[in-house]
């Protein structure tokens, strides 16, 4: 009773001031103190681990699933008909197993043709080159056709023939002016060995003429031998020069037959061997284009997408008409990363495939 007079006495201020001592000056529960403190942790461990902590970023990418050899796509070089099929879709092949024939008759014609031009080009070099060298008979090329043969034979016969007929000619024309030049050699020799004697002659017929041991008509006669015999020296002399100047271009004359013989037929044997290196260029890339009218397996595999079904039927250039995928390969994964996520791809990262046929909550993923 005592109490409550004494609180009755109080003022407010005077209560509340008592009250809130009485708070502070209360100890603290328990829990409170073990819910400040796990808060405090929390804190300082969420501070920890943001600071030392990494951040996993999952990059996704979309791709597909190959053989590590990849599957090999079969296409004809140009258009053309199939002439046979000899392959099924799922049938294991080798490599170089013909999957595909098409109709060769164009190609096949095209490098028919084209042999026979490096046939015809290349006798004709064999046959100028025999030409050049004075020889009758041609080297041997393998395969050359018969027809082609004879007619280089014979041209290279004619050819020959024509040659040494001219030559012969030629060297009988220098034999005749050899011969002048010779006989005018000769009788000019003689004149001058019969010069001094006829000079001496007069000489002495002079001095019979003055001491009169005979008559002047002696002395006249001498005379017009020596005058008739220095002519005939200057004759023989001009004739001797006229002989050596017909043999020289009789020796002019056969040497320039040779050097255009030579050069005639050295430009066609360059322009046949030209026409000999481009045919053999082209029959390469002809029968080039006749092996490939065969399309084969380029490794060993199984065939698979076969586009072709019909004997006869028209393929364009560069259709796909068969794959062959490798077999007993390993399998890839060829994923197409985005260009965002390209700074967070590095090799040597873990990886881990969904496919999309199997859903990966029932079957797994690869890794």
């Amino acid at each position: 009773m005592s109490e409550l007079r004494n609180a009755e006495k109080q003022s407010p201020a005077e209560t509340f001031a008592t009250a809130a001592m009485g708070i502070t000056n209360r100890r603290p529960a328990r829990m409170a103190k073990i819910v400040a403190t796990s808060i405090c942790a929390m804190a300082a461990v969420a501070l920890v681990y943001a600071v030392f902590a990494r951040i996993d970023v999952v990059v996704s990418a979309q791709g597909k699933v190959i053989p590590s050899g990849k599957s090999k796509v079969v296409q004809p070089l140009e258009a053309g008909v199939v002439r046979q099929i000899y392959v099924r879709d799922g049938q294991k092949v080798k490599a170089g197993d013909v999957l595909i024939e098409l109709d060769p008759t164009t190609t096949a014609a095209d490098r028919d043709r084209l042999q026979r031009d490096h046939w015809e080009a290349e006798a004709e070099v064999q046959r100028l080159t025999a030409l050049l060298d004075g020889k009758a008979t041609m080297r041997a090329i393998e395969g050359l056709p018969d027809d082609i043969a004879r007619t280089q034979r014979a041209l290279l016969t004619s050819a020959l023939a024509e040659h040494r007929a001219k030559m012969a000619a030629l060297d009988a024309e220098i034999a005749r002016k050899r011969a002048d030049r010779d006989g005018a050699a000769a009788s000019l020799e003689q004149i001058r060995e019969s010069l001094p004697l006829v000079t001496k002659k007069n000489d002495m017929r002079e001095e019979l003429v003055k001491t009169g041991h005979i008559a002047e008509t002696g002395l006249i006669e001498t005379r017009l031998e020596l005058i008739n015999l220095k002519k005939e020296l200057a004759l023989q002399t001009n004739r001797l020069a006229e002989a050596n100047a017909g043999l020289n271009a009789a020796h002019q004359q056969r040497a320039q037959a040779v050097a255009e013989f030579t050069a005639r037929n050295s430009a066609e044997l360059a322009e046949e061997s030209r026409k000999a290196a481009t045919a053999e260029l082209e029959l390469v890339k002809a029968t080039q284009r006749r092996d490939l009218q065969i399309l084969r397996a380029p490794i060993d595999g199984v065939v698979q997408q076969l586009a072709v079904t019909t004997v006869g039927g028209v393929v364009t250039q560069a259709q796909p008409v068969a794959i062959v995928v490798p077999e007993n390969t390993a399998l890839e994964v060829d994923a197409q990363v985005q260009n965002k996520d390209i700074g967070y791809v590095k090799p040597g990262q873990r990886v881990i495939t969904k496919v999309e046929t199997f859903d990966f909550t029932r079957f797994g993923y690869i890794e």
